[in-house]
């Protein structure tokens, strides 16, 4: 009697007790999922038989599509949804201060904060890594956002961060050389004003531009520093830092 209970508790043991399956022996391909019969079905394969499954040249075709789809098409088909909302449904963002009324200051704020949800950083949601950084691409899909953008505009590797994505209020003019992790704010809690780069200008790394910041031709900000509200920067200056 003592060999039967000491046989049943063992094979209690190796039930599963939220599956109500048995757990399968070792040598062969596991499961976390007992008691189904699909997985069981796949316990019984031998790692040659799965193998064997994995490399069937069709469903090699399809794996292979799917990774290549998810990499190059599906950051090209999110930037295309993003265009298309921010036309048909966010609509133009203008300059002016923020509305009076409830309904339509509510209505900006959503307006914001939806954007701001669909481009959280300036990379356009890795479309850039697949259209090319540096290239006149990145201008194209600046236009197709609202923004101005003239010729032979260099753009970093980085991108560049338009707040609220307001892009509306970004105008930037010919052989313009952005730095890197720069960002652009044309907003705030008084109202929206464009920011304005002028042909020959130069943005450098780690710049912050806000709302009515303007530079004029051939200008330069340097690495680091502060565009307040309503600044501009004379031709062919050389401004560096975040005071006056």
């Amino acid at each position: 009697s003592s060999a039967s209970s000491a046989s049943s508790a063992s094979s209690a043991s190796k039930t599963d007790e939220e599956g109500g399956g048995v757990v399968p022996k070792g040598g062969m391909v596991h499961s976390f999922y007992y008691g189904d019969p699909l997985f069981e079905a796949l316990d019984k394969m031998t790692w040659k038989d799965c193998i064997t499954w994995f490399m069937d040249p069709f469903r090699l075709a399809v794996i292979f599509s799917a990774r290549i789809g998810h990499n190059v098409l599906g950051p090209l088909i999110q930037l295309a949804f993003i265009v298309l909302v921010k036309r048909l449904y966010v609509g133009r963002f203008r300059p002016g201060p923020l509305p009076r009324t409830y309904l339509r200051l509510q209505w900006e704020l959503t307006r914001r904060w939806i954007m701001n949800k669909l481009l959280p950083k300036g990379d356009f949601r890795n479309a850039l890594t697949v259209l090319g950084k540096h290239y006149d691409y990145t201008s194209y899909v600046f236009r197709a956002m609202g923004a101005s953008v003239g010729q032979r505009v260099f753009w970093p590797g980085s991108g560049i961060l338009v707040a609220d994505g307001m892009y509306d209020l970004l105008e930037v003019g010919d052989d313009v050389v952005w730095g890197s992790r720069s960002l652009v704010f044309p907003a705030d809690m008084l109202g929206a004003l464009p920011v304005k780069i002028a042909r020959g200008a130069n943005v450098s790394d780690r710049c912050i531009l806000y709302a009515g910041a303007t530079l004029c031709e051939d200008a330069c900000l340097g690495s680091g520093s502060v565009a307040g509200r309503k600044s501009k920067f004379g031709v062919a200056s050389v401004w560096v830092g975040s005071r006056n």
